[in-house]
């Protein structure tokens, strides 16, 4: 039987976790509408990545908002606060027909949507006494992650297959619209605090976003702009290293700001790094996989949902594990098998070819799956289990820093890995063509015969003969190519898996 601190918990973390899965699983669907968004607004795939940017810029700069949010409305009125603001932003990008006006919109629908999970850390910490009550808490928001990131591919799938892409918006609106109706009828008042805004740290807070801001845009346009090429790209780097310098300074000589420089004491400063690992190495599944399977084997962006609802079933499966194992074996333990586990799945992909289907995928997708859920509960449980409620605060910002900067650096670094390994493996390859040899004139011959029954002109039918050929090399480049960044994962988390052990021994283990 629940008791009333029971169930007020259950309420609590239900309503902030709804939220914060819809506002951080949803947004990964619009990576895979690009080309539809390009489409409508009659702007280039160059032009319409910055709307994926600037929403990442947009969680960079509202993440720490949900600490004055909360400290100065209290937590039910910064709840509907970021709720609606997320709801207005999206509802006025289904409306309006400017590009430059949705990448403003965008930023704004970042920032509301980087509150709601930092305003669910803030109501962890506040609801769920330290030891193994928060470890249950942890798990319920892991777990409803994980789910959402299969339902957000879903519907996702769904609206892309039917040529829809503003039901993105649409839909998740919808549901932050619920999450704003559950905050106002389950949550307590909690009174004004006008003084939150003036003792609210804005200086660590200008500081840190404009160097974590500029990170990202440096490391998500660095290779549409050609890196060292575009002055602003360079100008980006610089200004992130010297505002992270400034910041790193500010928050070592002030007790009282944003980033309580206690916890980089503690196994929090460890697990950062970790996060933005395993962020960079999940992304062989959520990203380069259906980029593998849209580029070479026909994958329609519509399908997205069937590589990600067996890996859901995987990461729900890992979590149950790892919240049986968490009070009986060191976390650091978990935390190295996990990351073994993703690392041999990203292997086991290293072997694909041109030919692969996504039924070929489905086994490793899985066991990632499986190593997500164990490395994601480990990693909260080891670090979170005896963190003192007024250091919530900073612990939410610092995984969420960590989860955006290792989800669209990842992305940055891969795709520029990707290109530039493709561009190798076609020069070796086109070398490798010779047309006075057997095999290159055996391939024309049979391309030549198939083409013949529709094509009568010789000079055409060789033009496009040769057109298959070189088509047919830069295809066995791309796969090549995938093959190499599933590599570059597998190296990165192999390691990382032996790294683990520079944290201290758990005191999670009871």
């Amino acid at each position: 039987m629940l008791d009333q601190a029971a169930i007020q918990r259950l309420t609590s973390m239900s309503v902030a976790a709804f939220g914060a899965v819809i506002s951080s699983t949803f947004p990964l669907s619009v990576i895979f509408a690009q080309s539809d968004i390009a489409g409508a607004f009659s702007v280039t795939m160059q032009d319409v990545g910055w709307v994926v940017t600037l929403y990442n810029v947009g969680q960079i700069i509202g993440l720490p908002l949900a600490f004055l949010f909360s400290g100065m409305l209290g937590r039910r009125r910064a709840m509907m606060a970021a709720g609606l603001g997320y709801i207005l932003s999206s509802l006025l990008i289904v409306v309006i027909s400017n590009f430059a006006s949705m990448l403003i919109l965008r930023v704004l629908q970042g920032a509301f949507a980087g509150m709601l999970p930092i305003l669910m850390f803030i109501i962890l910490f506040s609801t769920h006494p330290a030891g193994l009550i928060r470890t249950r808490g942890l798990t319920y928001f892991a777990t409803a992650t994980a789910i959402g990131v299969g339902i957000s591919a879903w519907f996702g799938s769904l609206f892309l297959y039917n040529e829809n892409w503003r039901l993105l918006f649409v839909v998740p609106a919808m549901g932050i619209m619920v999450y704003v109706l559950m905050a106002h009828f389950l949550f307590q008042e909690d009174p004004i605090k006008k003084e939150a805004f003036k003792l609210f740290d804005w200086a660590g807070y200008l500081l840190i976003s404009i160097a974590l801001g500029s990170l990202v845009v440096f490391v998500s346009e660095g290779e549409r702009h050609f890196w060292f090429e575009t002055w602003w790209i360079t100008a980006c780097l610089v200004n992130a290293i010297l505002f992270f310098i400034f910041a790193l300074f500010y928050f070592i000589q002030h007790d009282q700001a944003l980033l309580k420089k206690s916890l980089f004491y503690k196994p929090f400063s460890y697990a950062l790094v970790f996060q933005m690992i395993f962020r960079f190495g999940s992304l062989f599944v959520i990203w380069v996989i259906p980029q593998f399977l849209i580029q070479l084997a026909g994958f329609r962006i519509e399908q997205i949902a069937e590589v990600l609802w067996p890996f859901t079933a995987g990461t729900l499966i890992g979590l149950a594990v790892a919240y049986v194992l968490s009070p009986r074996i060191d976390q650091r333990i978990v935390m190295s098998l996990a990351l073994v586990v993703l690392a041999f799945s990203a292997l086991y992909c290293s072997y694909s070819t041109s030919q692969w289907s996504i039924n070929d995928f489905l086994l490793p997708i899985f066991i990632a799956g499986l190593g997500q859920g164990l490395f994601s509960l480990a990693t909260l449980h080891l670090v979170l289990y005896d963190i003192l409620p007024v250091e919530g605060p900073t612990c939410g910002i610092g995984f969420n820093y960590a989860r955006v900067l290792g989800l669209s650096g990842g992305i940055g670094i891969l795709s520029h890995f990707i290109n530039e390994r493709e561009k190798l493996h076609s020069a070796n390859l086109g070398e490798n063509v010779n047309l006075h040899s057997e095999e290159t004139l055996s391939t024309l011959d049979s391309i030549q015969g198939a083409l013949s029954r529709v094509i009568s002109d010789q000079g055409s039918l060789n033009a496009l003969s040769y057109g298959q050929v070189g088509q047919h090399i830069r295809s066995q480049a791309f796969a090549l190519s995938y093959n190499d960044a599933f590599l570059l994962v597998f190296i990165v988390l192999f390691i990382a898996s032996a790294c683990v052990w520079i944290f201290p021994h758990s005191k999670a283990v009871h």
